[in-house]
């Protein structure tokens, strides 16, 4: 009973998040290789970056705050940044945030994990210094930030896997013909 007098507004957030999805355009995406991140956040401000993802990607984070008070950082998909994009914005108030837990940390001087995509995602992350969540680190002043994103493909896609066992039976096909007796006449 209590679930469904709340799915209404799970719908509605839902759904205002996927017509908000034009502030994906605010973001600053990531793409495959090592990227350093050096941000200073004031009071108020947060930074996210968009890193899309495919199946079996990975994502290696190291973060830390080097100078200020603790902030916050969130693993999150798109929709719920969106959702939280819309809340900080005024436009849908909804203090919650949907985020990975192993790979998102509050009130915190960084963070350091690794993170392998099951499936084929948008994900974010987001570096705060904001009172926008309930647990979150309470602003102070300036924060800075500085660190590596590193984003890894897989290479061990269904068709990589095909050529090399592929490759690997001309292989062994090659050096049996090269032992192989031949038949004398």
């Amino acid at each position: 009973m209590i679930m469904s007098m709340h799915a209404p507004k799970i719908l509605a957030v839902i759904v205002l998040a996927v017509l908000l999805a034009p502030s994906v355009a605010a973001l600053t995406e990531l793409d495959y290789g090592t990227h350093d991140i050096s941000v200073t956040l004031q009071s108020g401000q947060d930074a996210a970056y968009l890193v899309p993802m495919k199946a079996g990607d990975r994502l290696i984070v190291d973060l830390a705050v080097t100078s200020g008070g603790p902030a916050d950082f969130y693993l999150t998909n798109i929709t719920a940044y969106n959702v939280y994009a819309a809340s900080v914005s005024g436009s849908l108030n909804f203090p919650s945030l949907y985020y990975l837990g192993g790979q998102s940390s509050e009130n915190c001087q960084g963070i350091v994990y690794t993170y392998d995509s099951l499936i084929a995602n948008d994900y974010v992350l987001l570096m705060d210094n904001t009172a926008n969540t309930e647990a979150g680190a309470a602003p102070v002043g300036p924060v800075t930030i500085t660190g590596t994103i590193t984003v890894e493909r897989n290479v061990w896609t269904l068709v990589n896997i095909i050529i090399t066992i592929l490759i690997i039976i001309c292989i062994i096909l090659f050096m049996l013909y090269l032992r192989w007796p031949e038949k004398k006449a």
